[in-house]
């Protein structure tokens, strides 16, 4: 017996069956589909760029994430980032979707995102950058070509390696970085004489260096690599006045191992007041500045020139509350509120001196 089906029946059918949606990310946002927020994972590479998308739908969407689609920071010392990979993200109705993305930096001199750093959604990038994103994306050259290639596009940095997997691919980024900073393309016999991207990482550090100046100096900061060559200079000599300075430090490079870093802080005289690793990839937490207030009494037994000061477990000078102040004989309640940013817990050292370089009181605190 010939088995019918009624087209009626079959148009039905087809009408149940609805097809998600797929939009461009920033399309979904304008047509009120989604809401997204956006924030570093912390460090550059994969999974450096972190989406949290709510979808606003009664149906489910699919969403176009574009390599090429460009994230900018709140913080202008913070680098943006570009996207590197392209994916189309399947969200059920009125759900929340967390996605990470490989996002590559702009501003070679800026600093790395620190976790949770906030970003804006934005737009495609610059055209050359959106055309190496893509083929970056196609060949899954994120880890080895993806970020020195930006890189040599946003900041002219040099482009001398090859993917020696993906050949053509590099050759096709080489002619686009080379057509972008007006030079003439390198043929491909030439990227083949290149270093392999394989032998070189992406090397990003960020980190804060503390000093409490005793006094009023000069002091230069700068990096060096493990070999001790200088690699960056932070500032040259400048005033630091009396009390706590805290100072972002930020390194970002392609380099052939990985190796660490030595952020030092001298004075004019060469002598190291601070200096701290920079490690790649390492936790950004940030310093803050505390305040603490040191109250306690002492006896002036003889009419002096009194000194109050601050100095760490190693008996190095943190800070000068005064100096030479003339007091008579007497019994003196003081009090004073000392900024700093030592951990919590860490003892420190309060000393009152006379003009004769006599300690007439000490105490040990811990930091607040």
């Amino acid at each position: 017996m010939k088995l019918t089906i009624p087209i009626f029946a079959f148009f039905v059918l087809c009408l149940n069956v609805q097809a998600a949606d797929t939009l461009n990310i920033n399309n979904a946002v304008l047509k009120r589909k989604i809401t997204v927020a956006v924030s570093g994972n912390g460090g550059l590479g994969p999974s450096s760029a972190h989406f949290q998308i709510n979808s606003l739908s009664s149906s489910d969407l699919n969403i176009l994430i574009p390599a090429g689609l460009m994230l900018y920071s709140d913080d202008p010392q913070v680098q943006d980032l570009i996207i590197l990979q392209e994916d189309i993200l399947v969200i059920n109705a009125r759900s929340t979707y967390t996605y990470d993305a490989f996002g590559a930096c702009t501003q070679l001199s800026n600093h790395s995102p620190k976790k949770e750093e906030l970003y804006k959604l934005g737009q495609l990038g610059q055209k050359e950058w959106v055309q190496v994103a893509q083929i970056v994306a196609q060949n899954d050259l994120q880890s080895s070509l993806g970020q020195a290639a930006i890189w040599a596009l946003s900041d002219n940095a040099t482009f001398d390696s090859f993917d020696s997997n993906h050949v053509d691919a590099s050759w096709d980024i080489a002619k686009i970085i080379a057509i972008y900073k007006k030079e003439n393309p390198p043929a491909l016999e030439e990227i083949q004489t290149w270093t392999p991207a394989e032998n070189r990482i992406i090397f990003s550090s960020r980190a804060d260096l503390p000093y409490h100046a005793p006094k009023d100096m000069k002091a230069r900061l700068f990096i060096l690599d493990s070999t001790g060559q200088e690699v960056k200079e932070v500032f040259d000599y400048k005033k630091l006045f009396a009390g706590l300075h805290i100072y972002t430090i930020g390194l970002n490079r392609i380099v052939e191992n990985q190796g660490s870093y030595i952020a030092r802080l001298i004075n004019e005289d060469g002598k190291v007041l601070k200096e701290i690793t920079l490690a790649n990839n390492q936790e950004y937490v940030e310093l803050k500045a505390k305040q603490q207030t040191i109250q306690f009494e002492f006896i002036v037994r003889q009419p002096s020139k009194i000194t109050l000061s601050v100095y760490d477990t190693r008996g190095e000078l943190v800070q000068e509350i005064f100096k030479d102040k003339p007091l008579p004989l007497s019994k003196r309640n003081t009090n004073f509120k000392l900024i700093h940013a030592m951990p919590t817990g860490e003892p420190f050292e309060i000393r009152v001196s006379n003009d004769q370089g006599e300690v007439i009181h000490s105490m040990m605190r811990k930091a607040n």
